[in-house]
């Protein structure tokens, strides 16, 4: 598995108006995938 680096996300959204996926949680799931070896992208991949 290749190591990936945090991008900065923007934050410009219309005020008052809820982030379609909630960050804390996709970086959790991503970390977690990540730490039990499992690919994000491919044939085999959680984003295939």
């Amino acid at each position: 598995m290749t190591d990936t680096a945090k991008v900065p996300r923007k934050r410009d959204g219309a005020p008052g108006r809820r982030p379609l996926v909630d960050e804390e949680l996709a970086d959790q799931l991503l970390g977690k995938a990540q730490a039990e070896g499992v690919e994000l992208l491919g044939p085999d991949g959680l984003l295939s």
